[in-house]
């Protein structure tokens, strides 16, 4: 299953603001869950974080 409405796709779903502030648009917790991308360097901060 995928979505591919172009605004839900930009739009950002994730927020951090500590240490620094950051988002990830769903177009990116998309290829994050594709295992055959490798991972944004937004998210593996994120992970490392939380």
């Amino acid at each position: 299953m995928s979505i591919d409405d172009a605004g839900c796709l930009e739009k950002v779903w994730v927020r951090s603001s500590t240490p620094d502030p950051m988002g990830l648009s769903l177009k990116k917790v998309q290829c994050i869950l594709n295992m055959e991308q490798p991972m944004d360097n937004d998210a593996s901060t994120l992970s490392c974080i939380y």
